[in-house]
């Protein structure tokens, strides 16, 4: 079966099985809060929302569904979250289907888009006076999933003019900038804990993170995106500048092209260089792809050969016969197959081999495929069985990548 008809086919079976809240509730996790898994987008309702929106929008479905799905969402918000839960994760899914509804959800976005403008104020200035104590940071501070680089994406898209993203995008750039512990000087990004956010022993002093949901990447596309959008503070230009020059320095050579790390310690950023190099998987989270388009996207923003040039480098060492890099071992988005795949497309890549390579892992029957995969993965978008098939949807339906679903991922 070809993807053009196993997509739509994959995507209904799936849809059919969580038409209604009452029945995806079966897959939340024992012993998850009930309000957080409702407007989590990364594992709950408003991803598997998300998707109805999704298929409404190109005429798959009625929008009957997601309006279920959405009166579920408006309960019991919270705010003072990151960009994948609480009040911005449904208001993306409510800006989502606004697109494809201009009068819909009108008032509550309203409502919600203040609420994350304060929000991001609020986020703004804690981070400032961090950065004013001279002291390092962590990566919910400035990350896409919880911190500012989410959240100002997201009013990017709505509402540019807000200073809320100038304060933001202000605040960025001096994140960019190195800051002095002891006798090193630390990138400004720099991380006082570590990769799982606690302080084990064998990361003492801290680690850089690369990847695009995590690290660095995410502030070098955010600014980018910001600068094609013609949103610009001072320094922002010197600031991807910076960035694309960590990226420069720390590529590592391969016969196929360069790669990067997920992360380094505070040895290797003293010595210079990685003590056990080994390519990661080629992710859209923490992988190579997912830095290729934030460098593709910084040097667009400042209309550089240099940064594309080594973009497309990574790109072709990614996608080359025999790359070093460790095998992907699930289909998610977010670290698998159906992430790689959206990342290449976004990248401008041909991705006939990698829709093939995705199809030939599911069960030859798409609704077999759907309920396997929802057994095994549950229904989270970023992990589960719904960010599939958002991602076969939009392959299918979508080919100039139009639709604003994905603008969470930080590839446009």
């Amino acid at each position: 079966m070809s993807a053009a008809s196993y997509g739509p086919a994959f995507c209904a079976a799936l849809a059919d099985r969580l038409d209604a809240p009452a029945t995806a509730q079966r897959w939340m996790p024992t012993g998850t809060d009930r309000a957080s898994w409702t407007h989590s987008l990364s594992h709950g309702a408003a991803g598997i929302a998300l998707l109805h929106a999704e298929r409404a929008r190109s005429g798959q479905a009625d929008w009957a569904t997601f309006h279920r799905w959405a009166s579920l969402l408006a309960t019991g918000l919270t705010s003072g979250h990151g960009m994948f839960a609480g009040a911005p994760a449904v208001a993306h899914v409510f800006a989502t289907a606004a697109d494809a509804q201009p009068d819909a959800f009108r008032s509550a976005l309203a409502t919600l888009d203040r609420q994350i403008s304060r929000d991001l104020i609020a986020r703004t200035r804690l981070a400032h006076a961090r950065i004013d104590r001279r002291a390092p940071g962590d990566v919910a501070e400035w990350d896409l999933i919880s911190g500012l680089a989410g959240l100002t994406r997201y009013l990017l898209r709505r509402a540019p003019g807000d200073p809320a993203i100038r304060d933001a995008l202000a605040c960025l750039v001096r994140v960019t900038q190195p800051i002095r512990q002891s006798d090193m000087i630390l990138p400004g990004w720099w991380s006082d804990r570590d990769p799982h956010r606690g302080y084990a022993a064998e990361w003492s002093g801290g680690y850089g993170n690369f990847g695009l949901a995590h690290g660095a990447a995410a502030i070098l596309a955010l600014l980018a995106l910001a600068t094609l959008h013609g949103v610009e503070v001072p320094g922002q230009r010197d600031a991807i500048t910076t960035l694309y020059d960590w990226y420069q320095f720390w590529q590592q050579p391969s016969p196929a092209g360069p790669w990067w790390p997920q992360y380094i310690t505070i040895n290797e950023l003293h010595d210079g260089q990685l003590h056990n190099p080994a390519p990661g998987r080629p992710s859209w989270c923490y992988g190579t792809p997912g830095i290729a388009r934030a460098l593709q996207l910084g040097g667009h923003a400042l209309g550089q050969l240099d940064p594309l040039h080594l973009a497309d480098n990574a790109i072709r060492a990614t996608l080359a016969p025999g790359t070093p890099a460790a095998p992907l071992t699930d289909l998610s988005v977010c670290h698998g197959c159906a992430g790689l795949l959206h990342t290449m497309r976004h990248l401008g890549q041909p991705t006939d081999s990698l829709i093939a390579a995705l199809l030939a892992r599911l069960d030859a029957d798409p609704e077999a495929a759907a309920i396997h995969l929802l057994a095994m993965t549950g229904p989270g978008l970023m992990e589960g069985v719904t960010g599939i098939a958002l991602v076969l949807h939009s392959y299918t339906t979508d080919p100039t990548l139009s639709s604003p679903w994905d603008t969470i991922l930080l590839l446009h």
